[in-house]
């Protein structure tokens, strides 16, 4: 008896939904791969199609999510973008500059959002996070990210070895660069937070502090060292999973006063896209 084998490339899973009350909660991980962009869309849709008006608001959980297929993040965050910038890419050579803007629609139809995210959440998951957060798509909840922003170009040699060079950094739609800064969190859990009523009230007591922090963050559009290690540190990435982070995203959706208050936070004035 014999076996005929195929080759088959394997795509694993990136996408893991599920519907927690009038919540829809997405965990996208352990990075974007090929199918990403388009199981997002479909478990979206299928949330609508099934809970219509009941469904309340989505959270997007990049947490520990490494990066993977740049075009597949900017895919995924222009789902949720009706007009935009949803990053960019620069570099020295006048080829390496891209810009990614969105296509106008909206399939989630303007739900409200969170993102979850902390120190293992990187380039291509950052690039979301940033977008969403930027053009007040989304509020941003948990630690500092990782702060992985640059890409790279692989050439094979002739001895059969790789040669990776550095072609570009990528950007947040406001500007300021991702590499060795990431992104900010709103609602900041670094060191743990005591109380998720706590952290909800946090948004409107401590407004013009947080504000002030997204202000100095979208000002650094070139790389600055000293600055950027000293905004990492108003908001340390921890590369932990808590679950008060969850409950905080709920928590906000389940408030309009505090999640809008909390969306428009970021007062970032988008770069203007290029044609």
């Amino acid at each position: 008896m014999g076996y005929r084998l195929t080759r088959q490339k394997i795509v694993p899973q990136s996408v893991f939904a599920k519907i927690e009350g009038r919540h829809l909660e997405i965990k996208i991980g352990p990075q974007f791969n090929e199918q990403t962009a388009k199981t997002l869309q479909q478990q979206v849709a299928e949330a609508r199609r099934r809970m219509g008006p009941a469904l309340s608001g989505i959270v997007i959980d990049l947490r520990d999510n490494g990066g993977g297929l740049l075009d597949q993040a900017v895919r995924s965050a222009d789902l949720f973008l009706r007009k935009g910038r949803v990053g960019s890419a620069r570099g020295r050579h006048p080829d390496s500059v891209q810009s990614f803007n969105a296509s106008g629609d909206d399939v989630s139809g303007g739900l409200p959002m969170v993102v979850l995210v902390n120190g293992g959440t990187a380039s291509a998951a950052e690039v979301m996070a940033a977008a969403l957060q930027d053009n007040r798509r989304a509020v941003v909840v948990g630690t500092g990210t990782y702060g992985k922003g640059t890409v790279q170009l692989i050439s094979d040699l002739p001895n059969d070895g790789e040669l990776m060079l550095t072609w570009s950094r990528l950007h947040a739609p406001s500007g300021y660069g991702l590499h060795r800064l990431g992104v900010p969190p709103t609602v900041c859990t670094s060191g743990g937070i005591e109380t998720v009523a706590r952290a909800v009230e946090g948004v409107r007591v401590r407004a013009s502090e947080i504000e002030t922090r997204m202000a100095r963050w979208h000002a650094q559009v070139f790389s600055d060292p000293e600055m950027s290690e000293r905004l990492r540190n108003t908001c340390p990435a921890e590369k932990v999973i808590r679950a008060v982070d969850l409950d905080i995203a709920r928590a906000l959706l389940d408030d309009v006063t505090a999640y809008r208050q909390a969306a428009g936070l970021t007062k970032s004035q988008i770069a203007r896209s290029e044609d």
